[in-house]
């Protein structure tokens, strides 16, 4: 047995031990709430159907590797967003810089995933190349979304951009295919995954890739051992 593979063995039995001494606190004595939105095929919530999705998946599994009791509920997202700030909501997995919560939260170090924020349009309109580009346009957009920050850049004023809102992807896309406006802003999977039937005569263009981390509240009692215990499980299974 090499000298590295004695390094990896060893790391992995301290971060096993010290997730164990976090697990013997009071935070197996809590039930603590995991909140997710209807973001398919990421974290899927459907009224009448079992909470899914593959990073609902891989946060159960991390969450099982920590040993605390919880529970998980779909959400809106500014229902979702207002619940962690104010710790109705303890846990979820989600973008950095969301004001409705962003000074209340603890985020992990590491990133487990990423997400790639595109703009829509029809196969006979020209895909602005930059975010200035979309000065003066109208843009399509779905309630509750930050889209890592971008949408208060939407809704300056001084940019003139018109903002056409709707609830979901498939309305979404429905609206941008009847020429309502000439631009949507969309995730590329969820995009796909909702409304492949519709898309077909598309085009898309990615703006940026967003980042996601593991969030915590801080209104959760013991949140920053919560954060540990999580971010320790996470670097054992990843």
């Amino acid at each position: 047995m090499g000298l590295s593979t004695m390094k990896v063995i060893f790391r992995h039995l301290f971060l096993i031990i010290l997730l164990i001494f976090f697990s013997l606190n009071t935070l197996k004595a809590n039930t603590y709430r995991v909140g997710i939105l209807h973001f398919p095929p990421y974290f899927i919530y459907e009224e009448d159907k079992e909470l899914s999705g593959t990073l609902l998946k891989l946060l159960k599994k991390v969450l099982n590797r920590t040993g605390i009791e919880y529970s998980v509920q779909g959400f809106p997202p500014s229902r979702l967003y207002n619940n962690l700030k104010v710790g109705n909501v303890d846990i979820w997995l989600g973008i950095k810089g969301v004001k409705a919560y962003d000074k209340e939260v603890l985020y992990s170090k590491a990133s487990p995933a990423a997400i790639d924020l595109r703009i829509f349009t029809r196969g006979d309109v020209i895909i602005p190349s930059k975010k200035k580009s979309l000065n003066g346009k109208g843009i399509i957009v779905i309630r509750g979304y930050s889209y890592g920050g971008l949408i208060d850049y939407l809704k300056n004023p001084i940019n003139e951009i018109k903002i056409y809102p709707t609830n979901n992807h498939i309305q979404a896309i429905r609206m941008l295919k009847a020429k309502r406006a000439n631009y949507l802003l969309d995730y590329r999977r969820p995009a796909n995954w909702t409304g492949k039937a519709l898309s077909s005569d598309l085009t898309d263009k990615s703006l940026k890739k967003i980042n996601l981390y593991f969030i915590v509240s801080k209104k959760s009692k013991d949140h920053v051992k919560l954060m540990n215990m999580i971010e320790t499980a996470y670097s054992i299974i990843k």
